[in-house]
């Protein structure tokens, strides 16, 4: 059984046990005043009837004889057993139907006519039960209810008494019966909760378990083997939740993989093209004529590494540090404007026109660094197929996003193409080291934007970059 499964177990079993402990405590108190209010309650009223019948066939009787002139009976009081009940009978006359059952009463009790000197004149119990003096009632024993016997004609004087008794004992053995009836039900809840636990772990411990598996098992190197957990709680939402992350991690250790093929590669091919050259300058195989040309092929291939070396370091930065630069308000027609400016000359050699039709007062904060970049390194991908035009535009759309769009008069893409340019390494005709747009691409997604290209009215290619309105919200709000 695992840990957690045991834990389940062990907190059942101690919620049934404390709440059945609590349970039979207070029922105990509770149903222990429950029998002792009302066995006394039963005694009262029983001592009210009794009494009142008692007293009504004495007036009763004294009353016959003072109609009669004859003088009332004065003998004894005598109590007759009847079919279950008790009969009062005064002088041999029997009272009519004065009876009391004691057969529904929850404790055994007995009832006592004393005489005015408090003699026993009936009990109701036999001779085989234990006798009761009435002058020195166990009230530990017993519960006692007593009323004296009178008659309207003697006024407030007493001819004699009622005692009723009750056992305690009765009580006490129909608690222990309760006692023993929740005892029972402890025993059965403490099982089927058990049971239930039991239950319950495997329900809880198998989607752990599956998940632990999974989890244990995920390897970059191999195909994701990951099992479902339907319990459509928040153990299948970890599960759910961790299979995305796996397949993000095998997807970025994929991309790493690739990037550091194809940049071995890209590195590789300019070192062998400088090493090739200046061992051929050293051991004379070029001839001194050609020594000029060849030693310029070294500087360009020195350039292109120094280009790829310098894009690889600073994607590598983007990636570590994505929000480190400080923020700006930086005007985009200013920047614009002074990336015209600084690529006038190479485009004024290649016949390009470069045109700055983005609003005046578009204004984004921003890293100017990161927005240098993203401009510079679009520009210079333009340059490259441009014919005769490059276009800057910047405005506001509908729903209040700034667009950028560079467009240019060239070739344009290719089919398909366009959904290529972002990516790492991948060169066009005239490309140089792959990574000038994917640099972009990297920069724009780790702000929030969007990037897209596509291919102009003019056939030519464009690169849209849109800057959401929620961004400057959040940018607000940081």
């Amino acid at each position: 059984m695992s840990k957690i499964g045991k834990k389940i177990i062990i907190s059942y079993l101690i919620i049934i046990l404390s709440t059945s402990m609590i349970f039979m405590g207070i029922s105990k108190v509770s149903f222990n005043n429950i029998l002792n209010r009302q066995t006394k309650e039963d005694l009262k009223r029983d001592a009210d009837m009794i009494i009142n019948q008692i007293s009504m066939a004495i007036d009763g009787q004294v009353g016959e004889a003072l109609k009669s002139n004859k003088e009332p009976v004065q003998g004894q009081i005598v109590i007759k057993e009847e079919q279950g009940g008790i009969t009062v009978e005064i002088s041999e006359v029997v009272l009519p139907r004065a009876r009391w059952y004691s057969a529904n009463r929850l404790a055994t009790t007995h009832l006592l006519i004393l005489d005015q000197e408090r003699n026993i004149v009936f009990q109701s119990y036999s001779s085989d039960d234990e006798p009761i003096d009435p002058l020195n009632i166990d009230r530990t024993r017993y519960f006692l209810e007593e009323r004296g016997i009178k008659s309207s004609f003697t006024g407030d004087e007493n001819l004699g008494y009622l005692v009723m008794v009750a056992k305690k004992e009765d009580l006490s053995i129909i608690n222990s019966l309760i006692n023993r009836s929740a005892m029972l039900g402890f025993v059965v809840a403490s099982f089927m909760a058990l049971i239930l636990a039991f239950f319950f772990e495997r329900g809880m411990i198998n989607p752990v378990n599956i998940l632990r598996k999974n989890i244990s098992s995920f390897s970059l190197d191999k195909d994701i083997a990951w099992s479902p957990i339907r319990t459509k709680d928040e153990i299948s939402d970890i599960n759910n939740d961790f299979l995305k992350m796996a397949y993000k991690l095998k997807d970025y250790y994929s991309k790493q993989r690739e990037f550091f093929q194809n940049t071995s590669h890209e590195l590789k091919t300019p070192l062998m093209s400088i090493q090739g050259y200046a061992e051929a300058i050293r051991d004379g195989i070029i001839e001194p004529e050609d020594v000029g040309e060849s030693l310029d092929i070294i500087i360009d291939e020195s350039k292109k590494l120094r280009d790829t070396v310098n894009s690889i370091v600073y994607i590598s930065k983007i990636d570590k540090r994505i929000n480190d630069e400080e923020i700006k308000n930086i005007n985009l027609w200013e920047l614009s404007e002074e990336q015209r400016l600084r690529l006038a000359m190479v485009a004024s050699g290649k016949n390009i026109e470069i045109i700055n039709e983005v609003d005046k007062e578009l204004v984004i904060p921003y890293s100017d660094e990161k927005l240098d970049v993203i401009f510079s390194n679009i520009l210079s991908n333009s340059m490259r197929y441009a014919s005769e035009k490059i276009i800057i535009k910047g405005y506001v759309d509908v729903l209040e996003n700034i667009v950028i769009v560079f467009e240019d008069d060239g070739r344009g893409f290719s089919s398909g193409e366009e959904k290529l340019v972002f990516d790492r390494f991948y060169k066009g005709k005239n490309g140089v080291t792959g990574l000038g747009l994917s640099i972009v691409k990297t920069i724009i997604d780790s702000s929030g934007w969007f990037v897209e290209a596509y291919n102009n009215i003019y056939g030519g290619a464009s690169i849209e970059i849109t800057i959401p309105s929620s961004y400057f919200k959040k940018i607000k709000n940081s």
